[in-house]
């Protein structure tokens, strides 16, 4: 990647996503920037209310099958 596109990238406050862009007489010109979008921030969170519920659940199959 050239280095303009690298700062324009630091400006953007990207650390992984896809540019589009052409070399025009030595200059690269962006012509689209798509961010990957990043996890929630609140993942573990989330993830650990899915558990619970599927504990629950898990646990209610177990009786049911006794």
């Amino acid at each position: 990647m050239p280095d303009e596109l690298r700062e324009r990238r630091r400006e953007l406050g990207f650390d992984y996503g896809k540019f589009d862009f052409v070399m025009h007489e030595g200059r690269a010109i962006l012509l689209d920037a798509n961010k990957t979008p990043g996890r929630p921030q609140n993942l573990v969170k989330m993830f650990a209310a899915g558990a619970s519920d599927l504990t629950h659940g898990f646990e209610g199959l177990v009786h049911r099958a006794k």
